[in-house]
């Protein structure tokens, strides 16, 4: 396998760089609105900076490099300067910028309601509660950005 992946969503991002030391060659990139870790019980966000995961290889002797989702190489930080600055370096709170599935997960707007019978009779054919209605969403959701961030030896 020439790529090896971590995900700091679910380790974090320290236990990502003890990763990269251990063999991992990609830290994955930065997630807008994700659910499936959240869901599952991770606790480390939707967002951590370029900036920091960059730093985060830095630290340990190596090269980042912005990749494709195929793996390819968009730019290497090879310099040691990181004047690339990225709209996500500036988010101060991912959560409220782009949603938080806990926040939606707790908030009742979403959930089924029983629906109201209609009338004074229900239905005979209708079994007692059925009908239900699902609330609408108010915005759409963010596209997921593509690549991450891996490195080179």
């Amino acid at each position: 396998m020439r790529n090896i992946q971590c995900s700091w969503v679910k380790e974090g991002p320290k236990l990502a760089q003890m990763l990269l030391a251990s063999g991992v060659n990609d830290l994955g990139g930065t997630l807008i609105n994700e659910s499936i870790s959240t869901s599952a019980g991770a606790g480390h966000g939707q967002l951590v900076p370029p900036r920091e995961l960059r730093r985060l290889v830095r630290d340990l002797g190596r090269i980042p490099a912005q990749r494709s989702t195929t793996y390819g190489i968009l730019k290497l930080y090879a310099d040691g300067h990181d004047d690339d600055t990225s709209p996500l370096d500036a988010v101060e709170n991912p959560d409220e910028q782009f949603g938080s599935y806990r926040r939606l997960t707790a908030s009742g707007q979403f959930r089924f309601a029983q629906a109201k019978p209609r009338g004074s009779a229900r239905s005979a054919t209708a079994p007692a509660g059925a009908g239900s209605r699902l609330g609408e969403v108010s915005e759409a959701p963010q596209p997921p950005v593509r690549g991450g961030v891996t490195t080179t030896p």
